[in-house]
Formats: structure tokens, sequence, C-alpha cells
């Protein structure tokens, strides 16, 4: 991997609903098979490599707005992730890896593809109660994608299918009062943001909040958010029992169902979720009626 001789960057991942940005250098990462992991220097990336497709190098052209960078699109031609040159990034790093991709093999035309929708099961077809079974016997937060597999549905169908003290549908506005309330309170939290093939985070505080027209932004000096608020539809408070504690969440949906934002609270690995966040969503939580 040669984006580590790039140095200082921007790296952003976004999808339809939502844009994360983050500054910071890659690190060499760790792979296995498609399923790779960055974390470096402010840096944190999961990355499912077998919905990268295709790769464009794009130079600087003020006149337009372009900016130097490398951009990485699914079969679909969404954006999975791009990396952005800043001024003291190594522009001749920049130079050697384009080049290096132009005389690839793989290196020809970009032809797209749809992409097929999820064949999901119908409620009725639900086994609801070795779901919530299952479900309350959690070991890892990662662990709840595979719950999904096995009972072959949605994330947010498993949500609409779950108790109040699992999963709860919280007011839209509760989005933009857990970043106030997580500045106001210098709130380490975790901001999640993914596409198919790529799932971008920050941890650490946030600080500037900016509301602007449609756009809810974080606008920090080395992390910035923006989430188009009309494309947000549902916001879920989500519990998952873990080896370590109860892990808290606050799930953001677009009208398709599809996860676009994900906040919790900043924990060490193998700790439980900190005592102020957890309140937190315990507020948002009750202030809504069970459905």
């Amino acid at each position: 991997m040669q984006l580590p001789t790039l140095g200082r960057v921007m790296a952003l991942t976004r999808n339809h609903a939502v844009v994360h940005e983050k500054v910071g250098s890659y690190g060499p990462g760790e792979l296995d098979g498609h399923v790779g992991m960055i974390i470096h220097d402010g840096i944190d990336l999961r990355l499912f490599l077998d919905h990268w497709r295709h790769m464009v190098a794009v130079d600087d052209c003020p006149e337009l707005g372009l900016r130097a960078s490398l951009q990485w699109f699914d079969a679909s031609g969404s954006a999975v992730h791009k990396v952005y040159l800043r001024p003291e990034s190594d522009r001749e790093a920049f130079d050697t890896i384009v080049d290096s991709a132009r005389k690839s093999e793989s290196a020809q035309g970009i032809r797209f593809q749809a992409t097929a929708p999820g064949d999901y099961a119908a409620d009725d077809d639900v086994d609801q109660e070795r779901l919530l079974a299952e479900w309350s016997q959690l070991q890892d937060t990662h662990d709840f994608q595979g719950l999904l597999r096995r009972h072959r549905i949605s994330r947010e169908q498993a949500l609409r299918l779950a108790p109040p003290e699992l999963a709860r549908p919280v007011s839209p506005v509760t989005l933009e009062a857990t970043l106030t309330h997580a500045a106001t309170r210098e709130l380490s939290i975790m901001v999640f943001v993914r596409n198919r093939g790529c799932v971008q985070i920050h941890r650490g505080p946030v600080r500037r909040i900016e509301p602007m027209q449609d756009w809810l932004n974080v606008l920090d000096p080395e992390f910035n958010l923006h989430i188009s608020r009309s494309a947000v539809a549902r916001l879920w408070v989500v519990r998952k029992p873990t080896r370590h504690g109860v892990v808290s969440a606050l799930e953001v949906y677009d009208a398709a169902g599809d996860l676009v934002l994900t906040l919790f609270g900043d924990r060490p690995a193998h700790e439980p979720e900190p005592r102020a966040w957890r309140t937190w969503i315990d507020q948002l939580a009750d202030a809504m009626p069970p459905c």
C-alpha cells in the first residue's frame, strides 16, 4: 500500500446523505482477505475491498474547483473512498502512485453496473423469538451483522422487530441535539459514516456545530462532518449487549432504510461505555413513547 508515502492528507468517505472528512496520514494497515483496517494518525477505516472496483486520479484544476486526489468507486459508480492532497502532502509520491496505477494490467475504461437490491425475509417469516434471544446474547457489537445475515433481514427491519429496550425510534431533532450536547459537554464520541466499501470513523470531541440551510455540519480543524437533513428519515436509539456491558448508539437511516451515520460514546476497547453517554442516550429514549 502506497498511501502512507503521501504524508498528511484529507481522507473522505461518504454516502448520499453524510460526508466524513478527516485529516491525518495513512499507516500500513491490516488485511484479512477482502477486509482491511487502517488506524493511524487520526485516520480510522474499515475497508471492504470486494466493493472497490474503479480508481480515478484527479489533478489540480483550480478553475474547476478540483484538487489533486485519488478516488475509488464501487461497481455501480458510487464513491467508496477519496484521498485529497493538502499543501504539506508529498506531490511526488502522488505522481508515483498515479504512474504505477496507469501501468497496471488492471488499468482500463470504466463501466458501471446496477447494484442488486437486498433479498430480505418478510417480517412474518422471521422467527422473532429466536432473533431477540440471539440479540440478547451478543458478545460484541460486530456480531450484529452476522445476526442479520442468519435471519436474512435488514438492519432497520431488526430494529422494527425489537422491543423498546433494545431499539426505539427517536425524533430527528435529536441528531443536532446530540452533537450539540457532545460539544458543550466536551464529550468524546465516535462518528461512523459508511457505504458499501468503507467505514470511516472519528473518535474524540466535536466542537464547532454549524447548521447551514439543509446541512448540519461539524467544522473542526481536522474533522468535518456534513449531514443533509433532508436525506435523513429516521433515527433510532439502539442497544447491544457485549461481554463488556451494553453499548448504546444513535443510528441514522435514510428513507430507503439504509444506515448512513452512527454515533457512539467513545470508549477504549474492552471497557464499558462512558456513563455520560449512557445517561444522554437514556434521556433520548425516555423522551419518546414506546412503539
